[in-house]
């Protein structure tokens, strides 16, 4: 199934059932940190019907992993190829951007910017949407459809294997329609939400550029052809008002409609400083996520001198100094829960923060 770096979720905690209505108000700001969850082996949980005053009850939902989001000004991450964007959003810890705008009559998705290595080195990913991805428009309410269709292109050096670039071309076709209504339940409360259906369409080619051939490799007889693939999927995302990000998003198996894996917001936001987003482009690898006996901390041992480690309760529970790029503590006295950390870096700053959880 084709997998989708956008995942909008976000909610507070409404407990009366009825219909609600999205406007660019319910959308997430900059200056927020997300916490969301993924369940990767969902079981018993149904997409249920479409239609009014329905009930979701996916209080069971689990978590395989966890992804730290954060929401930037378009200023802490600017990008010449996405220069009409007011929001950015950093995945995790990887250096992968998600440039949108935000606006009174729709979000759009403008593309992707990363920093990869294919095993030559890191070089500077851009994928572009062009025109832009409708993502949703305002208002939407209960009955609310759109169709979008948009092409999605980058073009990199890869410098490996014989091939000095590569370029990527996905043709989208997608529907989304806001088919129900109703209370949704997941482990971070219960709230009055509006779910939309998506169905897409892609249709994907990756060329490759071998100067010792002769440039591009795209038709009939070529040394190395064009990859060319289809696929299809559907999803189901449900959205509540005030908070800016989705509570849930579920794909489905094309033909079943069974569940292949849910996201769901598993902290509310988190506001941070300017200087704290900027600061987060320092690259941390935790795991695993959730831990059981022990959590490793992966960072550049030359930028950052110790981290702090609090609970729920923003109380410190611990601290260790970092002397190489692989720490490894002891979670066997830590109750499961979410735990936050704070990476100091040489100067004594926070250079980048996070969190993780135990479950044992």
């Amino acid at each position: 199934m084709k997998k989708s770096l956008l995942f909008l979720s976000l909610a507070g905690a409404i407990t009366a059932q009825a219909q609600i209505t999205l406007t660019s108000a319910d959308m997430i700001t900059p200056s927020n940190v997300l916490l969301q969850a993924n369940d990767s082996t969902v079981s018993g949980i149904s997409m249920g019907s479409a239609g009014t005053s329905q009930t979701w009850n996916m209080s069971a939902l689990g978590m395989n992993s966890q992804d730290t989001l954060t929401v930037m000004p378009y200023s802490a991450m600017p990008n010449p190829k996405f220069a009409g964007a007011n929001l950015v959003i950093k995945y995790g810890y990887q250096q992968i951007y998600n440039y949108m705008n935000n606006s009174a009559s729709m979000l759009k998705g403008l593309g992707i910017g990363a920093m990869v290595d294919f095993g030559a080195g890191l070089t500077q990913l851009n994928q572009v949407s062009t025109p832009y991805e409708t993502l949703m428009p305002y208002p939407s309410t209960y009955g609310t459809s759109f169709t979008d269709n948009h092409v999605n292109s980058a073009s990199f050096y890869y410098g490996a294997s014989g091939v000095d670039s590569i370029r990527m071309r996905s043709r989208i076709q997608k529907t989304s329609t806001a088919d129900a209504w109703g209370t949704i339940t997941t482990p971070l409360g219960t709230f009055a939400s509006l779910r939309f259906m998506e169905v897409s369409h892609n249709w994907d080619t990756t060329e490759y550029y071998v100067g010792a051939l002769g440039g591009w490799q795209t038709g009939p007889g070529a040394a190395i052809p064009p990859q060319v693939s289809q696929d299809s999927s559907k999803s189901y995302t449900w959205w509540a008002n005030s908070v800016g990000f989705p509570i849930a998003q579920a794909t489905v198996d094309y033909t079943t409609l069974m569940p292949t894996g849910i996201t769901w917001l598993s902290a509310y936001p988190m506001p941070v400083g300017v200087n704290e987003l900027t600061a987060n482009a320092l690259e941390i690898n935790v795991y695993p996520n959730p831990a059981q006996d022990q959590v490793n901390f992966m960072v550049d041992s030359e930028a950052a001198a110790a981290v702090q480690i609090f609970d729920i309760t923003g109380r410190q529970i611990g601290a260790f100094g970092i002397t190489s790029d692989l720490s490894t503590i002891s979670t066997s006295a830590y109750a499961n829960g979410i735990y936050t950390y704070v990476v100091i870096g040489k100067d004594a700053q926070v250079v980048t923060r996070g969190k993780f959880s135990v479950a044992k």
